[in-house]
């Protein structure tokens, strides 16, 4: 309680805020994930759960707080990033954005401030990836977290298939395939990523992409047709050199393609030396047809 409200948190990462005066709701705040119990403290709201602690502004608060500190001090970098917060709060991306870019220019080193531009970034291209490409080249080299350069190349795929550009969403669909080789330590990913399609339901990165590509090789664009085959034939014709999850890795993502017959041999022949038959099975069975 805070107030004359009271605040409720629920499973579906949302805090509520209820008036106590006639019980209705008077406000909805998304929230990275559902919170734990929480705690009113002078102008925050702590959550504390088995794993975690984190406090939270009250937004009428904060407001008054980063305009008096902007008022004193236009380049603030602290006051900056905190009403690039409040911008997102109220539903203006852009103006977000571009504050959020001049709290970055002063104080790099500030990793929340680095990851909400990240973030904000990425929710833009989402909504209007022409609007926003340009920044792409200054925001790319900023992210460091596997899940925002996932869903980094995953956006500017799309983007640049939606708007024709198919060359270039064939880059930009191979450079989220190589990410989902590697875990952040560069060892071999023993999982495939998933890409969130909404909030209810994810796909596995691999047969995303491989939908993709597939869709690309069928288009009219004879130039992506041709670098697109050379490519996997490239990939496929070193496939004596791979190891067993890199082999596993391009089928899983070109083996829509004639090229990967001979990688798919191969990649049998290692899993019977493997002793994992029933796989080798099911891989070779669709070639008897």
């Amino acid at each position: 309680r805070s107030g004359d409200y009271y605040f409720l948190p629920t499973t579906t990462s949302s805090l509520l805020k209820i008036s106590l005066a006639d019980g209705q709701i008077v406000s909805r705040t998304a929230t990275r994930a559902p919170l734990g119990n929480l705690i009113c403290y002078k102008n925050e709201v702590v959550t504390h759960s088995a794993g975690s602690v984190e406090a939270y502004y009250q937004t009428s608060a904060l407001r008054s707080r980063v305009a008096a500190r902007l008022e004193q001090n236009a380049d603030d970098s602290w006051a900056l990033a905190r009403q690039g917060e409040l911008l997102l709060h109220d539903g203006k991306s852009e103006e977000a954005l571009r504050v959020l870019r001049r709290a970055h220019e002063l104080d790099p080193n500030d990793d929340a401030v680095r990851s909400l531009l990240v973030s904000t970034f990425l929710a833009a291209i989402k909504l209007d990836f022409a609007a926003h490409r340009e920044l792409s080249e200054q925001v790319q080299p900023l992210i460091d977290l596997p899940s925002q350069l996932a869903e980094f190349w995953r956006l500017t795929a799309e983007g640049y298939h939606a708007s024709g550009e198919l060359s270039r969403a064939v880059d930009a669909y191979l450079a989220l395939a190589d990410l989902g080789s590697k875990s952040s330590n560069g060892q071999e990913m023993s999982e495939p990523l998933l890409i969130e399609q909404d909030s209810t339901w994810s796909v596995r990165s691999d047969r995303w992409i491989q939908a993709r590509l597939a869709e690309l090789f069928e288009s009219d664009d004879e130039a992506v047709r041709n670098k697109l085959a050379s490519y996997i034939t490239q990939r496929a014709a070193s496939s004596e050199d791979r190891s067993l999850a890199e082999l596993q890795h391009d089928l899983d993502h070109f083996g829509f393609h004639d090229a990967c017959a001979p990688l798919r041999l191969v990649f049998a022949d290692r899993l019977i030396e493997a002793k994992r038959f029933v796989e080798a099975e099911m891989l070779l069975a669709p070639l008897r047809d």
